[in-house]
């Protein structure tokens, strides 16, 4: 049964921790927010990625609710910055891939280029060593061995919801990481590209 709440009230008690009203704020926007994400990403999986990357923030920084005027508002600017991450994180590892699969045949004029992308997946890869065994094994055989959460359920013997939750806190440590410790990189790598 739904509880007849203002937003602002359902922000209040939502902020105080309750999970009820922090619930009807999400089943209320979800359907549009989907639609909204979909339209960028064309990808289920990626879609219900972000949209659980926003509602965790959320919950976790719920004190903050009762500074917002509409949630709606605030939901979907969340939203377009996480497109607009994902969009960039995709291109860059997309011109990454790229490079490295061209190395062999690449020429050394790009030297420079060479060691931004070397340090780049260096830093990547402190990021997955200072995960936890088990989620640092889950990330790589998801990442690199392209497995299912079905698959890497079966191979490890847990459940799926299992497997998803540890995949989530890898991805976002690993993306959290990145982001503070190879911002330059980025920038780095995507001006080389442009010239």
């Amino acid at each position: 049964m739904r509880m007849a709440y203002t937003e602002g009230e359902l922000l209040q008690r939502a902020a105080a921790g309750n999970r009820q009203a922090f619930s009807t704020l999400y089943e209320d926007c979800l359907h549009d927010l989907y639609q909204y994400l979909y339209l960028f990403t064309r990808s289920k999986e990626t879609t219900e990625d972000i949209i659980q990357e926003i509602f965790v923030k959320l919950w976790e920084q719920k004190a903050q609710l009762t500074a917002i005027r509409s949630f709606r508002q605030y939901l979907f600017r969340m939203a377009r910055n996480k497109v607009i991450d994902h969009i960039r994180s995709r291109r860059l590892h997309h011109r990454v891939t790229a490079d490295l699969l061209a190395g062999a045949d690449a020429s050394y004029a790009d030297c420079d280029h060479k060691t931004l992308t070397s340090q780049y997946f260096h830093i990547a890869r402190q990021a997955v060593e200072q995960l936890p065994d088990k989620r640092r094994l889950i990330f790589r055989l998801n990442t690199e061995e392209q497995l299912s959460l079905d698959e890497i359920a079966s191979r490890l013997n847990i459940s799926k919801s299992v497997v998803k939750k540890q995949l989530y806190a890898a991805q976002h440590y690993v993306r959290r990481y990145l982001r503070e410790h190879a911002e330059l990189i980025h920038l780095l790598v995507a001006f080389a590209y442009l010239h």
